[in-house]
């Protein structure tokens, strides 16, 4: 009996696997870009199991609810009964695009649904058109985000040339063209004639000297499209 009841517990644990360990031994499937419920699905009766622990992070590519992570790694030989690590995606990341000479109205829609704040600083351009972002900063081009956290980005966006015309009437043409141009005008010269004019006039005539400008001196001037100022002078 005794001979009996060993050659059976022999038997039993043979087929337990226990004298051949590689029959205890099954390989990590591969569970990547596969959702929780799918993972399980393919792991049953494959003696594996997920554990209950699951850990997620944000990916470049991979939709949230997605596996991009197993611990042990695929192809891994891990004994049945063995537990996995899985790691889902929480979603892709948000990447900064280089906003710079792009108009600012465009942008602004660009970001509408995301988290970022936008702080603007308008900087006059005579060179640029208007509403055009000529710099960013805080959020460099290709930062990756958490699309549910909260950011701030600041733009430089080009303004028009806007300034109170001065006085400079009685100034020498090449003077006063000099000032307006330093302030950002587009400056046009305007040579009156004389061929009406007395002899008398003619000899107290000073010229090269601005006498009137249009618009009016103390106007409220916006250089952009196309304004300009003219400066008349004999």
């Amino acid at each position: 009996l005794v001979v009996l009841a060993m050659l059976a517990l022999t038997f039993i644990l043979a087929l337990s696997g226990i004298f051949n360990p590689e029959y205890n031994m099954v390989e990590v499937p591969d569970l990547m870009n596969k959702t929780l419920s799918e993972a399980r699905e393919a792991l049953f009766d494959s003696g594996i199991e997920i554990a209950p622990n699951i850990n997620y992070e944000l990916t470049d590519d991979v939709e949230a609810g997605k596996i991009v992570k197993i611990t042990p790694s695929v192809g891994t030989l891990v004994e049945k009964g063995s537990t996995i690590n899985i790691t889902l995606s929480e979603g892709m990341y948000y990447v900064v695009k280089d906003y710079k000479n792009l108009p600012f109205e465009e942008v602004k829609l660009d970001l509408k649904d995301t988290k970022i704040t936008i702080r603007v600083e308008y900087l006059a351009s005579q060179d640029v058109a208007q509403g055009i972002i000529l710099d960013q900063s805080l959020l460099l081009p290709g930062t990756k985000l958490n699309p549910s956290r909260s950011y701030e980005i600041k733009f430089v966006v080009s303004a028009p040339v806007e300034f109170l015309i001065p006085q400079i009437v009685g100034l020498s043409v090449a003077q006063a063209q000099a000032q307006l141009e330093a302030l950002g005008a587009v400056v046009y010269l305007n040579q009156l004639s004389t061929e009406n004019m007395s002899e008398e006039e003619l000899n107290n005539l000073v010229r090269d000297v601005v006498v009137s400008i249009t618009p009016e001196p103390l106007t409220y001037y916006t250089q952009g499209g196309n304004n300009f100022i003219v400066l008349s002078y004999y």
